[in-house]
């Protein structure tokens, strides 16, 4: 042990003579064999900055301007691994069911066998029927900047290098405030950044048409979604035509054939 302690003693020392003559020896007598290069400080690029946020984030707008959207809600991912079916229930809910399936909310992963999803709730139950809730107004408002092409007005064409979906083309001004939104967004030098909007419902008035659906769609995004909007306000039944396949056939298994009709008979006479 004294050995070593000796022998960095002795290294430093050294080093410390040779940085003296260094410094006071003239620059004209200093060999070049003694001149210590050094290299370049290597600067690392700033890291990425991680979105806490999934590409899509679904909430209320709380503020809409020619500058900005903000709004209060969740960003959830369902992972299509372990989906074994989604269905709407009585209450137009979203019910996702799964063995198990596991879903991104606000960043964190959770695994489950259920989760039903409203505008207002999320509540996801998981295999030992331990059940997480994340409420609404719990989230917190976030601020979003517009693309340039919403902020100029214009339709989105590409999200995320993607074509757009024809009913993610609303525009600002489009939007007011208390309705649901679904957006698709990133984040950019620490700035939250909306590329594209679709309303899903507006409370107490009329959803507009996508300004981007072609006009010749069978079935159009904002009368679906008023009829989706007319149920969870209003009791309506949904109209059949805007049902998928297997909740017409959920809703047709629901309702008993008419009785047939008894046609009376006269009785055989006994032999």
């Amino acid at each position: 042990m004294r050995m070593v302690l000796l022998s960095v003693a002795v290294s430093f020392l050294l080093r410390q003579t040779l940085s003296c003559k260094l410094q006071n020896a003239p620059d004209a007598a200093t060999p070049e064999s003694l001149v210590a290069t050094v290299p370049p400080l290597e600067v690392a690029p700033p890291p990425r900055e991680v979105a806490e946020l999934e590409p899509i984030i679904q909430g209320v707008v709380v503020e809409v301007s020619k500058t900005s959207i903000s709004l209060q809600g969740f960003s959830a991912y369902l992972h299509a691994k372990g989906v074994t079916s989604i269905q709407m229930d009585e209450r137009n809910a979203s019910v996702a069911i799964g063995n198990p399936l596991t879903m991104t909310v606000n960043g964190r992963t959770i695994t489950g066998i259920r989760p039903v999803s409203t505008h207002e709730a999320l509540t996801i139950t998981s295999a030992s029927g331990a059940v997480t809730t994340f409420r609404r107004i719990d989230q917190p408002i976030r601020r979003f900047e517009p693309s340039e092409e919403l902020a100029a007005g214009e339709i989105p064409v590409f999200t995320n290098g993607l074509p757009i979906i024809p009913w993610h083309t609303y525009r600002l001004a489009d939007v007011r405030v208390g309705d649901v939104v679904r957006i698709e967004c990133w984040r950019e030098d620490g700035v939250n950044i909306c590329e594209s909007i679709c309303i899903v419902r507006r409370p107490g008035g009329r959803i507009p048409p996508a300004p981007g659906e072609p006009a010749n769609q069978k079935i159009k995004h904002h009368e679906k979604m008023q009829a989706a909007q007319d149920l969870e306000a209003k009791g309506i039944p949904i109209p059949d035509r805007f049902l998928t396949p297997w909740e017409l056939a959920s809703r047709r298994a629901k309702i008993a054939p008419m009785p047939r009709e008894v046609v009376p008979r006269i009785p055989t006479k006994m032999p």
